[in-house]
């Protein structure tokens, strides 16, 4: 079945015109050099009973912190607050974003990441012993992004790599890695909760809005990353086209 990844409600509406992740880094042709989506971002890698479930409570949590964060990025406002503060329910979230990650699967073999999702979406790990670390950040590029596995050194001074999973739709990005630190962006799961259904306020740090679609993909003297074999995602653009009326001469 197909997986719109991110949910239509939450800006993944349109038509797109995509290019794959290691295209869109460097000269090297990635597994496709362009595709389109007419509606929306979708994979076909889910069977239809757990997109069914997916496109309910986790879904609908995505969107409504979509449209939270949208009100103030997508104003007419030149000075936002250095801080602002949204009302969500941190471990809704936090699970609907590593399944969407999982969704982007398109190789039909699980990775061990794949794995440990499943066994967090089903409640057969507890999510506070995970050690996937979700971090977000405001984001205002036009592009919707989508990378799995990713070797990443989080600092260059560290030289452990870990992986890192990412999706980028505005006004909001999600990186997932291993890695206890993600430069100073706030982290998830230090806000989840015991039952699903509580509610927590979480800060969103407006002084680290970015808009390039390939970041953290670059090297720079924060950070170096690694493409691999199991390297695969897209960067797609919307392609909506102004209509234009046609004047008659008289």
């Amino acid at each position: 079945t197909e997986t719109h990844i991110m949910p239509r409600a939450a800006g993944n509406s349109g038509p797109f015109l995509a290019e794959s992740f290691i295209a869109s880094i460097s000269s090297v042709e990635g597994k496709f050099t362009k595709r389109r989506f007419q509606n929306s971002v979708w994979f076909r890698t889910l069977c239809s009973s757990c997109n069914n479930n997916l496109g309910g409570t986790e879904d609908q949590e995505i969107t409504n912190f979509y449209r939270s964060v949208r009100r103030l990025v997508g104003s007419s406002l030149t000075q936002w607050p250095r801080i602002m503060h949204y009302e969500v329910r941190p471990t809704i979230l936090l699970k609907g974003i590593l399944v969407h990650l999982l969704s982007a699967n398109e190789s039909g073999t699980p990775s061990e990441f794949d794995e440990l999702v499943r066994a967090i979406y089903r409640g057969e790990t507890n999510l506070h012993a995970t050690p996937l670390n979700v971090f977000y950040w405001p984001y205002r590029g036009k592009e919707l992004t989508i990378v799995r596995e990713v070797v990443a050194h989080a600092n260059v001074r560290n030289s452990e790599p870990h992986l890192i999973y990412l999706i980028k739709l505005k006004p909001l990005s999600f990186a997932v890695t291993t890695s206890l630190k993600f430069g100073s962006r706030p982290r998830l799961n230090d806000y989840i909760t015991n039952h699903d259904s509580l509610k927590r306020t979480i800060p969103l740090i407006m002084t680290q809005i970015e808009s390039n679609s390939c970041w953290p993909a670059t090297v720079g003297k924060q950070g170096l990353i690694l493409t691999g074999a199991g390297t695969s995602g897209l960067v797609a653009t919307p392609t909506w086209r102004t209509k234009t009326r046609s004047i008659k001469r008289l």
